[in-house]
């Protein structure tokens, strides 16, 4: 029998469980889709497998997080549910059932919805999840192979293990309401009116006003400031932080009264048609829930940063690890101004290699060896980031380094010849380039820090002094492109080129060998590899080798391609999360505030309102609402996406264009589907309602 009278009124109330219903859905088909990404690891190469695993298991420690999130956000809808069904239940015990069968009732009741919202939550996951394994191939730059549509049990099960837990927070909770309220309070539910406090005029004028200087006070401080990057720099972000959060809050308890007092002046507008109920309403139930709606704010600006700053990531990364491995191998042979004295001389790279027995030339096509010298000795003292700054009228300034951790002004340039320029520029398919007796080109390959400084002191004109000899830049910017980076292992500071004979009693640096091969990636990394540890068994075998180090395209991809994975998914899973919860509980809110409010517009139906113009104004009512704590989000989010633009700058250039539109197509589908949702459950409560008045 209580099973009939729990799946009855499941099936009466199937409006009132509409949010409850999708809210579950889409975090059962989330978390189920995220837990299949290590089962994905069989549909890709060999060289993928270890880092989806990786990615995969970062993952699974996520969703139980979200599954908190996500409990305490249906324990909040539930409360709506069971508030809206107080006199129901209170109805039930005065029939005579105790308050033991009431809860076996709610409890069958939470039973069934929850079933068939986690079973079609697991269909819509694994759909979900087949899609997820062409996304993953695309992040590490992969190809599915041998693809078959597969059901993964154990993310099934880890899915079901999070549901559980939602489910049993959310059962004690309605439990433990039932036990503690009376059945006069149960019956005297729907006559209980939330009251209402109107502020004054001069109050909200200046609660509005206090909040909008405290949050552009925040935004200055960000702006001024910067994001913090280096340790010990969190003090002054952590104080922005608290201010924008006090002036959310300040500017959203001031709204009502100024929503209130200002549509008041504009007379015409206000007693035309329902402008003045819905304005009472809306102003009413901002000052109800202001609070929520400045965590909401919060949260809504969390998720549009999560998605669209970790979609820049990833295209900054992608970025800088294309421009930071040009060449399929690189070698490099690194050495100290200590290492070589008036009697000793350095093994040429060459050489070093041959007493080895390794001959790159039988796997490459294209193989240069480009020295790095020292600039300290050449002549006309240290070539340095100070002297460039003096000579060339350049602030060091332009050198914005968020973290502030290096003094870049002691820093000194590395040199290199033409000759060797013009290999690095033939292994990246370009053409030579002529400096002619007395022309130099700065490299920026150290850093993006360097980029702006650098062109300036090239379009400055600036000349400088090598080994006796004035050389002027030969173009107005710095070359940033791959033909700076000097290997793939990464390099020394900033290089200057300079003609071949103004290096002559330089000290040698670095030698590095690069090279693109003639054979199939897998066989030249596998004889790169071979090579490498030959030389790790023979080094320093004469005394003068400082170290090596070595650097593979397809390993800097790789690992690069699983920082861009793990953030991607980040950034997607929970921004996604983070955006159901804002939409389901402003949702709930809303619909809870219509359910309240049903005595008015009955009112208003007795009184010949039409419906259309009940209609109407429920819809200004509920896109408003939805609405305002957006446009806050969206204000906080634009002086902080500025700042993280200017950060990922520094890593690598990024299409942040479609990173934004990306992100936006994905909130509206959310966040506009839960609004449609809301607006059309609100619209079928008051249709319900206001038909039973006029009958």
């Amino acid at each position: 029998m209580f099973f009939r009278l729990a799946l009855g009124n499941v099936r009466k109330s199937a409006r009132d469980y509409t949010v409850y219903f999708i809210t579950l859905v889409l975090g059962v088909a989330v978390f189920y889709a995220f837990s299949t990404i290590s089962d994905q690891a069989s549909f890709l190469s060999t060289d993928t497998r270890e880092s989806i695993q990786v990615v995969g298991g970062l993952m699974r420690g996520v969703t139980v997080f979200l599954a908190f999130v996500l409990g305490f956000l249906m324990v909040y809808a539930n409360n709506y549910l069971v508030k809206r069904r107080k006199r129901e239940f209170g109805l039930y015990q005065l029939l005579g059932m105790t308050r033991g069968q009431v809860s076996v009732v709610l409890f069958l009741e939470t039973t069934i919805a929850s079933v068939a919202s986690f079973l079609i939550g697991l269909l819509t996951g694994v759909l979900f999840s087949w899609l997820l394994v062409f996304v993953t191939a695309s992040l590490f730059g992969d190809r599915v192979t041998n693809f078959t549509f597969q059901y993964s049990p154990m993310a099934a099960a880890f899915a079901l293990g999070c549901f559980v837990i939602i489910f049993l927070v959310m059962l004690a909770f309605n439990l433990r309401m039932l036990r503690k309220v009376d059945l006069a309070d149960l019956m005297g539910a729907s006559r209980k009116n939330e009251q209402i406090r109107v502020r004054s005029l001069p109050l909200t004028i200046l609660l509005g006003l206090a909040g909008t200087a405290l949050i552009v006070w925040a935004y200055y401080r960000l702006t001024r400031d910067g994001l913090p990057l280096a340790v010990g720099d969190y003090d002054g972000f952590c104080a922005t932080t608290g201010i924008v959060c006090l002036g959310t809050l300040v500017f959203f308890y001031g709204l009502s009264g100024i929503l209130f007092h200002v549509s008041r002046a504009f007379h015409g507008a206000y007693y035309r048609g329902l402008n003045m109920f819905t304005v009472r309403q809306l102003s009413s139930k901002v000052n109800t829930v202001a609070a929520s709606m400045a965590v909401i704010s919060f949260i809504l600006f969390l998720a549009i940063m999560a998605v669209s700053g970790g979609m820049g990531i990833c295209s900054g990364l992608d970025a800088d690890a294309k421009t930071s491995n040009p060449y399929d191998a690189s070698l490099l042979f690194s050495y100290t101004e200590d290492d070589v004295d008036d009697t000793q001389q350095i093994t040429p790279a060459s050489q070093v290699l041959g007493n080895a027995g390794i001959d790159f030339s039988s796997i490459a096509n294209q193989l240069a060896y480009v020295n790095v010298y020292y600039s300290g000795l050449v002549g006309g003292g240290r070539l340095n980031v100070q002297a460039l700054s003096e000579a060339s009228g350049v602030s060091l300034d332009v050198i914005e380094d968020p973290s502030d951790s290096v003094d870049y002004s002691s820093m000194s340039m590395y040199l290199m010849t033409q000759s060797d320029y013009n290999k690095l520029r033939t292994l990246n398919g370009l053409a030579p380039m002529q400096l002619g007796e007395d022309g130099y080109l700065m490299l920026s390959s150290y850093t993006a820090l360097m980029t702006d400084f650098d062109d300036k002191v090239m379009a400055a004109g600036t000349q400088i002094t090598v080994g006796g000899h004035t050389l002027s830049p030969v173009s107005s910017t710095a070359d940033s492109g791959p033909s700076s980076t000097v290997s793939n292992v990464g390099g020394r500071f900033d290089i200057i080129v300079v003609p071949d004979d103004l290096v002559e009693g330089a000290e040698l640096a670095s030698t590095v060998v690069d090279m693109n091969y003639s054979v199939g990636t897998e066989a030249g990394d596998a004889y790169f590899s071979r090579a490498t540890s030959i030389l790790f068994d023979q080094a320093n075998a004469d005394g003068t080798l400082s170290g090596f180090s070595y650097g593979l395209r397809s390993e800097n991809m790789q690992t690069n391609r699983m920082s861009s994975a793990i953030v991607a998914y980040l950034a997607i899973y929970i921004g996604f999360v983070l955006v159901i919860a804002c939409a389901a509980i402003l949702a709930i809110q809303q619909l809870s505030s219509v359910s309240d409010a049903i005595s008015s517009y009955r009112l208003l139906t007795d009184l010949g309102c039409p419906r259309s113009m009940a209609t109407h104004s429920l819809f200004v009512q509920t896109f408003a609402f939805f609405l305002l704590p957006l446009v806050v989000a969206l204000a906080h989010t634009s002086v902080a996406l500025h700042q993280l633009i200017r950060v990922v700058g520094l890593i690598g250039s990024s299409n942040w264009t479609s990173a934004i539109v990306t992100t936006a197509i994905a909130f509206v589908a959310v966040y506009g589907t839960y609004f449609v949702i809301t607006f059309l459950t609100a619209r079928g409560i008051l249709t319900m309602h206001t038909s039973r008045a006029r009958v």
